[in-house]
């Protein structure tokens, strides 16, 4: 299992998003030299709300349940990230270009969802064969003033 790290950066979350399988376990940790208190929103596992300290050792906790969670710090209200715990281990979180892959899926017909913290969700059913499959999402555009709510 790889490890799922959370760090608080230079006032960010890094990553922004993080996808990772039920049963696994979330490392929360801090570079930077001032407080922060991290809380998520989640309603099916135990929610986090704790004080960070500079230099203070690593918060670990397991996402038993699949949930899309929020992320926010209540000292800097700019800072949000976002924890996707999925019912299994056939995830990915997107590159910059909107790319993604999700490796050794086997063949077989599926729900594949994709999920966009401004546009929301989109669901397809998918059949992947032996050679894989290449799929698009096209999300409705949203005129970019509404995209930075």
């Amino acid at each position: 299992s790889s490890d799922h790290k959370l760090n608080q950066k230079k006032c960010k979350y890094e990553p922004h998003v993080i996808a990772m399988p039920v049963d696994s376990e979330l490392k929360i940790h801090t570079s930077d030299p001032i407080n922060h208190n991290i809380h998520t929103y989640s309603f099916e596992n135990d929610p986090i709300n704790i004080m960070f300290l500079p230099g203070q050792d690593a918060y670990s906790q397991e996402m038993e349940e699949p949930e899309l969670i929020k992320v926010e710090c209540d000292l800097h209200d700019w800072m949000r990230a976002w924890i996707v715990v999925t019912p299994n281990g056939y995830s990915a979180v997107s590159g910059s270009d909107g790319s993604f892959e999700i490796p050794d899926v086997p063949a077989g017909d599926y729900e594949l969802t994709a999920w966009h913290e401004t546009l929301g969700s989109l669901t397809k059913s998918i059949n992947v064969g032996d050679d894989g499959l290449n799929i698009n999402f096209d999300f409705p555009e949203v005129p970019q003033k509404e995209a930075r709510r």
